[in-house]
């Protein structure tokens, strides 16, 4: 998590928009609690899932329930590139899937028709679907393409991981890589990415999403929705944010507990 990142320096105040925080949390954190529980229960056997059966516990249809709120899982959409993918309902991949790196939505799609998952073919670097060779009218501009592309997939999946509050070395499956890879700052900056940038920025959005949401939520529901512990997140209100626990308890307290009004100056 970007938690294990050094405590930010300055604390942070009320968000003046809601570029600033993670505002897709209002109104659904409980399902995002929900949909936690559900993905930790999943067996490790279970590469992909759904969220038709737990569909009557959300507070919004599947359909209409921002990407975002599944993210904090870790999981990801399972891309339409791969073999197997359709165009029904949409499927999920299990991050603790033990083969979820198969499933990686970095695959980009040569112009040959084969789907790549890794820079080079090779026996140790396996290509989905185990494909070991481009088609035969394959051309080396249709490979250098198609290994950009992957490369500015992955930075794409690097920027999104962190932003939705996941340390870089969880997100090696999602990258397409098995958990004997290790990916970090410095396999970032290959991809033109400041890690330090990335998780500093993250851990901002994510204290005033806590200073906001407390107003409404417990703390200890809103570090769960982000997998960390109740003391956790309670250091983060006290620590990083210049929130008055006692002013969001009383207000918490009350059954009309407002949404967020953006403040019309902000310190």
């Amino acid at each position: 998590m970007v938690f294990r990142t050094k405590k930010l320096e300055n604390p942070v105040s009320f968000p003046k928009d809601k570029t600033e925080w993670h505002s897709w949390l209002e109104g659904h954190l409980d399902d995002a609690l929900v949909i936690r529980e559900d993905v930790e229960d999943l067996p490790k056997t279970a590469a992909t899932f759904g969220l038709g059966a737990i569909e009557d516990e959300l507070s919004f249809r599947r359909d209409n329930l921002p990407h975002s709120v599944v993210k904090l899982t870790g999981a990801w959409l399972k891309p339409d590139e791969l073999p197997g993918s359709n165009q029904g309902a949409s499927k999920w991949v299990n991050p603790n899937y033990m083969h979820a790196q198969h499933y990686s939505d970095a695959v980009a799609m040569c112009e040959c028709g084969v789907p790549i998952l890794r820079e080079y073919f090779g026996e140790d670097e396996r290509q989905p679907a185990h494909h070991q060779e481009h088609n035969d009218n394959c051309c080396k501009i249709y490979r250098q393409r198609s290994r950009l592309q992957l490369m500015e997939n992955k930075r794409d999946i690097v920027k999104d991981g962190v932003y939705h509050g996941h340390a870089m070395y969880k997100l090696n499956k999602r990258l397409g890589y098995s958990d004997n890879y290790e990916f970090k700052g410095d396999r970032a900056a290959e991809l033109g990415l400041d890690a330090q940038e990335l998780r500093v920025a993250a851990r901002k959005k994510i204290a005033r999403t806590m200073l906001v949401l407390s107003r409404t939520h417990r703390p200890q529901d809103i570090g769960k929705a982000y997998g960390i512990s109740k003391s956790a997140a309670n250091r983060m209100l006290k620590r990083e944010t210049v929130a008055d626990a006692h002013t969001l308890w009383s207000v918490r307290r009350r059954k009309d507990s407002p949404k967020y009004d953006f403040p019309k100056t902000t310190a």
